[in-house]
């Protein structure tokens, strides 16, 4: 979980806040108004890095003056796009300078149809271009409009840009607004306007806070306020997890009583630091015949292990695979003995987490073939009921759904983007020094 907590350009209440901006070394600052404005990202930006020098993050929140859409993107991109554009250069400047990671996020409340037809994507376009190598990520965020009524607009506007630059914050209140608005259950709302698929790619942000009585902008006093009760703070809490996005970065954009001690800000942070502590899985697994167990693979122990209360390293052996690359690899470092042994010793690390062999010999059909279905009840003889099946491998989830029914697929590091590589490609290395590199 990131928590990035929400502070405003002059940063009152920072010191309440400070802790937690320390911890997740990240933070959204709320622009109040519209005068100097590339001054005012400029120095407030620069303000917290000094006031925090742990910061890696921050995201610049559009400046929200009642009645005026000054800053929802679709007016910027038609009467202020050379300001705009000049903004984003100042603030790509920015970022090198004090080496950060800068969010610029704008409203829009146009569908993606209209976006289209009228030029807006074209002129999005011309500022991703600039850019596009700094560490400046420009986010869209849905609000509460008619148009939204079967779809997300910043969702499909992101996956028709598809721009590693152009990402969603996705505001929880705001769902729930449209829901209200034509009368929707939220759970049907979001069947019509979400997917998983999207939203893991697309959001890279959540601005998350309660709702009191539905009614989204019709009384301020009800729109992103801290939850008032554990129930409902637990039920906008299951969208992020329905939609595989509870790892993004969450902002609680809560409405103070007192912006001076962000007392309910950080009342909601501490519900969410509950939800961090506590492991989503009772008994997870995560298996395979590590040949040889190297890097990547210790990074999905180590992710397993943070979501589970226990974890079954499994190592298995004596499968078909393993014996026929024996038959031409008969090498110390493949052998089962010496990866059982590299296994346990990395494995030390983590006060959860078990080894346990499993000898699958005897796991073949009549022709010699391996029997995954036979080692099925020797995986639950060793673990017990399983509410967790990790994996980098998406073709295996129909046979976990089949082995081990109850438990969750959860795959890790599927297109090996933190640790690029493979046990197959470890094999394949010529150089031994090469090889050392990446074995545990």
């Amino acid at each position: 979980m990131i928590i990035y907590p929400k502070t405003c350009e002059n940063l009152i209440g920072l010191d309440c806040l400070k802790k937690y901006v320390e911890k997740y070394k990240g933070a959204e600052i709320q622009l109040l108004s519209h005068e100097q404005i590339q001054k005012k990202t400029y120095d407030a930006i620069k303000r917290l890095k000094a006031e925090v020098p742990q910061l890696e993050e921050v995201t610049i929140h559009i400046p929200y003056v009642e009645d005026k859409d000054d800053y929802n993107f679709e007016v910027l991109a038609f009467s202020k796009l050379e300001i705009e554009k000049e903004r984003l250069k100042k603030i790509c400047e920015i970022s090198k300078e004090l080496n950060l990671k800068v969010n610029l996020l704008y409203h829009t409340k146009w569908d993606y149809e209209s976006w289209n037809s009228s030029g807006a994507i074209d002129r999005m376009k011309e500022l991703l271009e600039i850019i596009q190598n700094s560490n400046v990520t420009i986010l869209i965020e849905n609000v509460y409009a008619l148009v939204e009524r079967k779809e997300c607009a910043v969702l499909k506007i992101a996956k028709a840009l598809n721009n590693n630059h152009l990402k969603v914050c996705l505001d929880i209140c705001h769902l729930h607004c449209v829901a209200n608005i034509f009368n929707y259950s939220l759970n049907d709302y979001l069947k019509l306007c979400l997917n998983k698929e999207d939203c893991k790619k697309y959001v890279k942000q959540i601005h998350f806070a309660g709702t009191l009585n539905n009614d989204g902008y019709i009384d301020k006093k009800t729109h992103g306020r801290v939850h008032d009760s554990r129930k409902s703070f637990e039920e906008d809490y299951n969208i992020l997890k329905q939609f595989g996005i509870e790892d993004k970065i969450i902002v609680p954009e809560v409405s103070e009583a007192d912006y001076f001690t962000r007392k309910d800000q950080i009342e909601e942070i501490k519900m969410l630091l509950k939800k961090e502590n506590k492991k989503l899985y009772k008994v997870g697994m995560y298996g395979g015949k590590f040949m040889p167990f190297h890097k990547g693979h210790l990074y999905c122990v180590e992710q397993a292990s943070k979501m589970c209360e226990k974890l079954y390293v499994i190592l298995f052996v004596g499968g078909e695979q393993e014996l026929e690359i024996l038959k031409t690899r008969n090498e110390k470092w493949l052998q089962r003995e010496d990866r059982e042994k590299h296994i346990r010793k990395a494995c030390e690390r983590f006060n959860n987490v078990e080894v346990v062999v499993i000898d699958t010999t005897k796991c073949k059909n009549s022709d010699g073939t391996e029997n995954w279905d036979m080692e099925t009840p020797l995986v639950i003889n060793a673990c017990g009921k399983l509410d967790a099946v990790f994996g980098s491998e998406p073709d295996y989830g129909n046979y976990y759904k089949r082995a081990y029914p109850g438990a969750e697929y959860v795959q890790i590091d599927v297109e090996r983007k933190n640790v690029p590589i493979s046990a197959t490609m470890i094999r394949n290395m010529k150089s031994i020094k090469e090889r050392e590199k990446w074995i545990i």
